[in-house]
């Protein structure tokens, strides 16, 4: 009770001990989204993980909207969801978040790299709260860490289909 309560005042952000977490994404801003991304990770640490999910899903569904879907914020935002998908046992769940977050930032870095010279999803460049814009540095050790993510859950899908038969 103590913990939700300080959640509450940390955030100013709607939390339950329910897993029913409604966000009205038409009106919100960037600072929320890194806010319901924040609270996630924390309610994952303290052993949350379905309201974790909740909020991870909100904060996506307002990054996909303010930045668009191949920004690097939401490839952020879904390799916090597969690591959390996958340490609670939904495999196929983190996979398809790993190479969601691949693609993006594959993208993302054929196109500072110089590449493909548009914006990658089009339009002018979006910046979310307290991001920097990040260097091809940086995006290839993103690229990187999702192939690794992508490889330690295929590993563990064999493993399972090899355990089954």
């Amino acid at each position: 009770e103590s913990t939700k309560k300080y959640l509450n005042q940390l955030s100013g952000l709607p939390v339950s001990t329910s897993t029913n977490v409604e966000v009205d994404i038409s009106n919100t801003t960037s600072l929320e989204a890194a806010l319901r991304n924040s609270l996630a990770d924390c309610l994952a640490h303290i052993g949350q993980p379905e309201l974790s999910l909740k909020h991870y899903e909100a904060s996506l569904a307002i990054k996909r909207r303010i930045g668009g879907d191949h920004h690097n914020e939401v490839a952020h935002t879904l390799m916090s969801m597969g690591a959390l998908l996958g340490s609670s046992g939904d495999t196929s769940g983190a996979l398809n978040c790993f190479k969601e977050a691949l693609y993006i930032y594959r993208t993302n870095l054929e196109q500072e790299s110089g590449v493909h010279r548009e914006k990658a999803g089009g339009g002018e460049e979006v910046t979310f709260y307290g991001e920097e814009h990040e260097s091809v540095n940086q995006l290839q050790g993103y690229v990187q860490n999702a192939m690794k993510n992508i490889a330690v859950v295929e590993s563990a899908l064999k493993k399972n289909a090899v355990g089954q038969k």
